[in-house]
């Protein structure tokens, strides 16, 4: 099976779709748990990564934001340079991509 998912992510971007209440509910998971989260230094490790979208605005803003080191995981190089520009734009530098083209 053939999937564009570049494409595929759009659905993100769209009020009210399956996609969009997924990725703020996985978005509040994620926050819940970095403030749950000891004191020191923490580990992500997001296998599908994707763009990054339900890591990535997060710790853009959250007080852990430093404290945490990231390995995202993509096989779509597309998907993979989408992420990691995000990543670069929030000033994120501890969030580290793999993609199959990209290491």
């Amino acid at each position: 099976m053939n999937r564009d998912w570049l494409a595929w992510h759009s659905d993100y971007d769209q009020p009210g779709s399956a996609l969009a209440a997924r990725l703020a509910e996985v978005r509040g998971q994620v926050r819940a748990a970095l403030d749950r989260a000891p004191a020191g230094p923490l580990r992500v490790v997001s296998a599908c990564a994707g763009q990054g979208r339900d890591l990535i605005p997060v710790l853009a803003v959250h007080p852990r934001r430093d404290d945490v080191t990231a390995r995202l995981v993509e096989l779509d190089p597309r998907n993979a340079a989408v992420a990691v520009d995000a990543a670069e734009a929030a000033g994120l530098p501890a969030c580290r991509w793999w993609s199959a083209t990209r290491r």
